[in-house]
């Protein structure tokens, strides 16, 4: 499988890192959240609190790096290059984490229109990244376990 990879087909490294480095970010907000409202997360799974931290934990951090690592990954291992792979990160990327905001402050009660503006954000740069990526892999042959894998991760992707 090694001879496989193509490392010269990968994007410019901001494309995935802006997901990577931000992801964390969202860790730390639920770490704060945490701190804040420790008794409230606890006290039910359905409490305004511990849907945040969940989201934050599901949504800004492994939502984040998984379109990260298939930015950098598809074009490597599957050869499917996005198209202007930059642009699309920084667009998808922006989406992501301003909807992953607003739908915090949703859970959080901090506005009315915040859930309404979650959805559009997060549906947008979600939709963003599977058009693209399912573009890129249109072309490319279901030749091994793994492309097939990324076609599937994106069907599930978009199904969620």
């Amino acid at each position: 499988m090694q001879a496989l990879l193509s490392f010269e087909q990968a994007p410019p490294i901001a494309a995935p890192f802006r997901f990577f480095l931000t992801a964390p970010l969202f860790l730390a907000l639920a770490g704060v959240l945490l701190l804040i409202d420790g008794a409230e997360i606890f006290s039910s799974r359905w409490s305004s609190a511990a849907l945040a931290a969940t989201h934050l934990i599901t949504v800004g951090f492994m939502l984040q790096v998984m379109i990260g690592a298939m930015v950098q990954i598809l074009p490597v291992v599957a050869g499917a290059n996005l198209a202007r792979p930059l642009l699309v990160a920084i667009v998808v990327h922006g989406l992501m984490v301003a909807g992953t905001l607003a739908l915090i402050a949703g859970f959080l009660g901090i506005s009315a229109l915040a859930f309404p503006m979650a959805v559009l954000l997060l549906v947008s740069g979600i939709g963003l990244f599977v058009l693209m990526a399912a573009l890129s892999l249109c072309g490319v042959p279901s030749t091994s376990a793994t492309i097939a894998g990324f076609k599937r991760a994106l069907l599930g992707l978009l199904v969620v």
